[in-house]
């Protein structure tokens, strides 16, 4: 299929609400039929998110801001410096998902 009938499939199926994300991949995959093409989406925003400690606790099951910092301590979570400043904000998403995936 030619690559602008392609492009012209991906206009509509990104205009119609009510066809998931998942969805439309599955159909432009269909419809591409072997021709790669590199996506064009932008990168996740799950790791660039950064959390305050008391959400990291949260989403760790209830467990205390104490045991956050203990995660830190032992390198299993990072905390997130922005540029020109010497202390931390928050914990960064990246780590955070990592050590919740087990990685």
């Amino acid at each position: 299929m030619n690559t602008s009938t392609i492009k012209i499939i991906e206009v509509a199926l990104k205009a119609d609400p009510t066809v998931s994300l998942v969805l439309r991949n599955k159909i432009l995959k269909l419809a591409r039929n072997g021709v790669q093409e590199p996506p064009d989406e932008k990168p996740s925003i799950i790791g660039l998110r950064i959390y305050s400690r008391d959400e990291v606790a949260y989403l760790l099951g209830g467990r205390s801001t104490r045991y956050i910092d203990q995660l830190v301590r032992r390198g299993l979570l990072q905390k997130f410096i922005p540029k020109g400043n010497r202390r931390p904000i928050g914990i960064c998403g990246k780590s955070l998902h990592a050590f919740i995936e087990g990685n």
